[in-house]
């Protein structure tokens, strides 16, 4: 099967296993990658409410130490009553604001549920909250065990399928999702990271040093491994660069900044979060710490990358599956969570390369043109051996990315984010699925890239 448009083509195609699996997979060759752009959401009730479905049915039956998860989002212009200054430093951010005192009222008893009703021994703790889930926007998935977990959202997130009247639209970055990577305070659940480039302009930091695809500004492409410290940080009207006026302090290799007697910038994405002096401040899993020699306070909490001047595209999210056009064998040197160190987004369970089967999708390039490949998966609950496709292993996509022909290739976000929309519609379907329809489930996500087909 195949459509095309003047500004790309499409095709589907599956294959069989000995065993009797069945994967399809769907391939976009894009005339020019030149006009790719970002697509936001924007969290409201019924984004709250499908992601508290999604803890409920998905991830808390598996997480035997976890208790109920108690989600919310702030509108934007909400006004809350938390104090900015706290124990940890100035938390800037509204969302980490709130997740840090009301964690703190639950630790205390001060924030409960009883009966199924939010009880609160603070008078505004108690109001703010109340207009928060009149608005639709707080959520709990209940699990009879443990301690409740606070778990703020990242304010854009959306549904892919909204953004693609006449356009293709696909979803690209890891972003935290897991309750164990937001475990500081510092880390809200549906923020993205990894490098993001489009038109020369650095949209997203390099994090964990992951494997990117790369176009440069001539049109050649290639893999590389970026970092932190090939960029310049911009705040403000200050320069930062690691080694020269600060240090840059991330993970996965350490946990907490060390003591100094400067001030320890917390930065996820554009914007600082949070202040602290002193140092011994914990480090985000979705962003990374700025420690300058002297005190100081910053004139903006925007934060600017400055670096890659050759590159006019580029996406870090990994592994590399293809690498001048020979087949990857294994992780090679992007980091992921191997069951033995620190855990770090993503982290729910130690990658299997030549047998861990899901949905996939990564991006590459083929003859100097831009490539995606989308291989359709299914969760255990609803797969059908022989009938539902049954995704792939990151070797079994490594091998379908080199018979489609690919030079350079690196893994996306797959699993139930994994998707491509056409023009308001999809090819193939979504891996999560709703339990008593079997229709597919779309996951909230924090962006997607789109391409415009008219």
């Amino acid at each position: 099967m195949s459509e095309s448009s003047q500004k790309a083509t499409v095709s589907v195609s599956e294959r069989r296993y000995k065993n009797g699996d069945l994967a399809r997979y769907e391939i976009v060759n894009f005339e020019s990658w030149e006009h790719l752009y970002r697509v936001f959401g924007r969290t409201d009730a019924d984004i709250v409410k499908e992601i508290t479905r999604l803890f409920q049915a998905n991830i808390l039956p598996g997480k035997t130490t976890i208790g109920p998860v108690i989600l919310f989002a702030v509108p934007e212009g909400t006004i809350d009553p938390f104090q900015t200054e706290t124990e940890i430093g100035f938390i800037v951010n509204q969302e980490r604001r709130i997740k840090y005192w009301l964690t703190k009222a639950l630790a205390r008893g001060e924030f409960r549920i009883e009966k199924g009703n939010y009880i609160f021994d603070n008078s505004k703790y108690e109001s703010f909250w109340e207009s928060l889930t009149h608005a639709g926007m707080t959520g709990i998935a209940k699990i009879n065990r443990g301690c409740p977990v606070l778990l703020p959202l990242y304010r854009d997130l959306g549904t892919l399928i909204d953004h693609s009247k006449n356009s293709i639209v696909f979803n690209s970055h890891f972003f935290q999702m897991e309750t164990t990577d937001c475990d500081t305070p510092w880390d809200i659940m549906g923020e993205p990271f990894g490098l993001l480039i489009l038109d020369g302009k650095i949209l997203l930091p390099p994090l964990f040093e992951r494997e990117a695809f790369f176009i440069g500004k001539t049109g050649n492409s290639w893999i590389g491994r970026p970092s932190l410290r090939d960029v310049e940080v911009y705040i403000g009207s200050t320069g930062y660069i690691d080694g020269y006026n600060c240090r840059f302090f991330s993970r996965p290799a350490i946990d907490r900044t060390s003591k100094s007697e400067g001030t320890d910038l917390i930065i996820v994405g554009k914007h600082v979060v949070g202040l602290h002096d002193g140092g011994c401040t914990e480090i985000p899993e979705g962003g990374f710490i700025i420690q300058t020699y002297k005190r100081c306070y910053p004139d903006s909490f925007d934060v600017d990358y400055l670096g890659f001047n050759n590159v006019a595209f580029a996406v870090q999210v990994g592994p590399a599956l293809v690498r001048e056009g020979k087949a990857a064998v294994g992780f090679g040197p992007s980091p992921f969570w191997n069951g033995l160190g620190p855990t770090f987004p993503p982290s729910v369970y130690p990658l299997d390369w030549e047998r861990g089967r899901a949905a996939r999708l990564g991006l590459g390039s083929k003859d100097g043109r831009l490539l995606l490949i989308w291989i359709e998966g299914s969760n255990k609950l609803s797969y059908r051996k022989g009938v539902d496709s049954c995704g792939a292993s990151l070797a079994e996509f490594a091998q379908i990315c080199i018979e489609s022909g690919v030079k350079e290739f690196v893994s996306l976000d797959g699993g139930g984010s994994a998707q491509i929309c056409i023009d308001g519609g999809r090819l193939l379907r979504l891996s999560d699925r709703y339990p008593h329809s079997g229709k597919d489930a779309e996951r909230p996500l924090p962006f997607g890239l789109a391409f415009d087909l008219v």
